[in-house]
């Protein structure tokens, strides 16, 4: 999701992700979401819409020796 710059920070984001998760609620589904781990806008906005974290995703890169 992304929020143009002159409306962010008036709750555009948490409105649209709680009413994506009221969506999937009502129809029987598990709503998941997910944001990296650096983006800390992105997971305060999907705190407000009351998720939480479950997994954390790591990354690894091999060098040739």
């Amino acid at each position: 999701m992304v929020v143009s710059k002159e409306h962010r920070n008036k709750g555009v984001g948490t409105y649209i992700i709680s009413k994506l998760k009221e969506h999937c609620v009502s129809n029987d589904l598990v709503p998941v979401c997910g944001c990296c781990y650096y983006n800390y806008t992105s997971k305060k906005t999907l705190e407000k819409a009351e998720f939480i974290t479950n997994h954390r995703i790591v990354r690894f890169e091999f060098q040739d020796l």
